[in-house]
């Protein structure tokens, strides 16, 4: 496609911005939403640097959640819900841009 607008005389901007651009969206979406949410369900890490309770991520705070509250389950089990709320919102958000980073397809679908 790059060399098809470079054939129809577009500068190398014009190149990048209109055809690479689009079509690497979905894909920079796509490791995106992976990185965000490696880094948002990081447990071992925040474990080892963090000492102080009210600095917790929210894996360690429902650890923590849990041997405070292990015996009432349905308090846990809400908590579970609440943590991974997040996570389901932005699946549902960033859907599509996931699909079409998943497909890897050589068209610009606009």
């Amino acid at each position: 496609m790059d060399e098809a607008a470079k054939i129809d005389s577009a500068s190398n901007f014009r190149i990048l911005w209109q055809v690479i651009a689009p079509l690497g969206g979905p894909a920079v979406a796509t490791i995106t939403i992976f990185a965000s949410l490696q880094h948002y369900n990081a447990f071992m890490e925040p474990l080892i640097y963090i000492s102080e309770s009210h600095m917790y991520t929210l894996p360690l705070g429902l650890l923590w959640f849990e041997g405070r509250f292990g015996n009432f389950w349905h308090l846990v089990m809400a908590a579970s819900m609440i943590t991974i709320l997040p996570v389901i919102l932005i699946f549902f958000f960033a859907q599509r841009q996931f699909v079409q980073g998943a497909q890897f397809t050589g068209l610009a679908g606009r």
